[in-house]
């Protein structure tokens, strides 16, 4: 039997690849760019702050988007003085605000998934099941 590994053909193991991007992902105000500015300048990468994009393309910080006026109706064919107002609690993610958005899926006919959002159309259908349970 040889005495080394590769005489006997075992694999050698792959190169290890280099890291060329970190990603961080979480909630609002918890200090993704702080340690993305820190991390950038760490290992002297470019920094690509989403929230920087948003404002470059909208004009808008992302708070100011989230607290604004709705651009479109969440439900197809929803009256108009129903969504096109100042946003309150679009946003709230509190069990009655949520149910309540789930009430709205589940009470108008129409084909909630072809209207963009950005959880995906999974997360409609999700509410939508949860308010026929009573947001049990």
């Amino acid at each position: 039997m040889p005495a080394n590994a590769e005489a006997a053909g075992a694999a050698t193991p792959p190169e290890p690849r280099r890291v060329r991007q970190i990603v961080l992902v979480g909630l609002s105000g918890v200090g993704k760019s702080s340690v993305g500015a820190e991390l950038a300048a760490r290992f002297g990468w470019p920094l690509l702050d989403t929230d920087d994009l948003v404002r470059e393309r909208t004009g808008q910080t992302p708070a100011q988007l989230i607290t604004g006026k709705p651009a479109f109706p969440p439900v197809e064919g929803l009256e108009k003085q129903m969504w096109d107002t100042q946003c309150v609690s679009c946003h709230s993610w509190t069990k009655t605000a949520l149910c309540d958005q789930a009430k709205t899926y589940q009470a108008n006919d129409v084909s909630i998934m072809r209207l963009p959002h950005p959880l995906g159309p999974r997360f409609k259908v999700a509410l939508q099941k949860w308010a026929e349970n009573g947001c049990r």
